[in-house]
């Protein structure tokens, strides 16, 4: 009865992980490199997106990242919101290969191409990873104009509707079923399968300030300009909201903050101190040295 109980209870876990958002799980390379399309890359083929849907034919001009050794592996919570960081600032091929490398790949589809004997997998490009950047900077910047009175707040939130309408649809997302030891079948709707899937499900929690998914809501902070999730942060950047309820900070940034601040003003009042004292003459009974 006990293992029951206890199996009972991981189980349970588990799936409210997944559905507060406590757990990702998406595809990462062990070895990436940016080639041509087409290419054969140890047993597989990698193509773009188009080609892999039969919307173009292969173009060898086109750049496709190519992988070997793809795990599905599980990325902590807080490291979406660094990824996420990440790739609005992104700016060579080189930024792309590098979040590549230690995030995974943002599409993960294959079929198996029978006349071929290998693999052929949609890939992604440097200019998917560039128009997801851009994408990401206008949602955040439509965010912030939505939560003030500017007379263009109305258009700005029809459009951040239009973006989360387009994107999240057409996202890859699933829903996962666990057999409880109670005789239960547990659904988890709106799991993420993809790194771009990921990267949607939070902006759409964070636009739409969702309680269902409030763990994967991101903050702003007043101080340094990033973001990061609202709740169950970590160290320095736990983020909390200001006294006056008008942002939120980092806690780090805060306290950096809050130092230089008094530090500045001692200085001030140690400045002032010195031009307001009086000259001292030598041999004055009050500054005497004996």
């Amino acid at each position: 009865m006990a293992n029951i109980e206890l199996e009972m209870a991981r189980k349970v876990d588990w799936i409210n992980k997944l559905r507060i958002g406590e757990s990702f799980y998406w595809w990462r390379p062990g070895r990436v490199e940016l080639v041509p399309e087409g290419r054969i890359f140890g047993n597989a083929m990698f193509v773009s997106g188009p080609t892999f849907r039969g919307e173009t034919a292969t173009d060898r001009s086109r750049k496709v990242f190519a992988y070997l050794d793809l795990e599905n592996r599980h990325v902590s919570r807080e490291a979406a919101a660094t990824l996420i960081a990440r790739v609005r600032k992104i700016e060579t091929d080189g930024d792309i290969l590098e979040i590549v490398k230690d995030y995974g790949v943002l599409h993960a589809d294959a079929e198996w191409k029978q006349p071929l004997d290998l693999w052929r997998w949609q890939s992604d490009t440097p200019e998917d990873w560039r128009r997801l950047a851009a994408e990401l900077n206008e949602v955040f910047t439509l965010i912030k104009r939505t939560e003030t009175r500017d007379p263009g707040a109305d258009e700005a939130r029809q459009r951040l509707a239009d973006m989360l309408s387009e994107h999240v649809n057409a996202c890859s997302i699933r829903t996962y079923y666990a057999a409880l030891p109670s005789g239960d079948t547990a659904p988890v709707s709106g799991v993420p399968f993809d790194l771009h899937a990921m990267i949607w499900k939070v902006v759409e929690a964070t636009a739409t300030q969702s309680n269902a998914a409030k763990y994967l809501r991101l903050r702003e902070c007043y101080i340094c300009g990033e973001w990061d999730f609202e709740t169950e942060g970590e160290g320095s950047r736990q983020m909390r909201e200001r006294r006056d309820g008008l942002g939120w900070h980092h806690d780090g940034c805060y306290r950096r903050k809050d130092k230089q601040e008094r530090d500045e003003a001692r200085a001030e009042r140690e400045e002032r101190q010195r031009h307001e004292r009086p000259t001292a003459k030598k041999g004055s009974p009050v500054f005497s040295d004996d």
